[in-house]
């Protein structure tokens, strides 16, 4: 699928962002809630049932300076590549918290 590794410009977030390894995310609840709301923008474009998203359909974007979390998912469906962003804005708490354990901010 045709994903930007280096990261993708997303109308409304600002360009300052970190790409960060999707599976340092993948056995989170932010990626499970994100994926299956995933799917259900998938589902309701016509995906095929049963749809697995998988750490590979996914980039993660981290925005330091707005506290904003991006999953980014794509999917094949009838022939045409849809996209699904999906955003966190983040109390400052938790990405404290986030920091702490090594989840955030770090450049990769």
């Amino acid at each position: 699928m045709a994903l930007n590794r280096k990261g993708e410009k997303i109308a409304g977030l600002d360009g300052d962002f970190i790409v960060s390894p999707t599976s340092r995310w993948t056995d989170t609840p932010l990626f499970e809630d994100a994926a299956l709301n995933a799917a259900k923008s998938f589902q309701a474009s016509g995906a095929l049932l049963p749809i697995d998203i998988k750490a590979e359909d996914c980039i993660v974007q981290e925005y330091p300076k707005s506290n904003k979390l991006l999953f980014l998912f794509v999917r094949r469906i009838r022939g045409q590549e849809h996209f699904y962003p999906y955003v966190y804005d983040l109390p400052p708490a938790m990405v404290a918290e986030l920091r702490t354990i090594g989840r955030w901010g770090l450049n990769h």
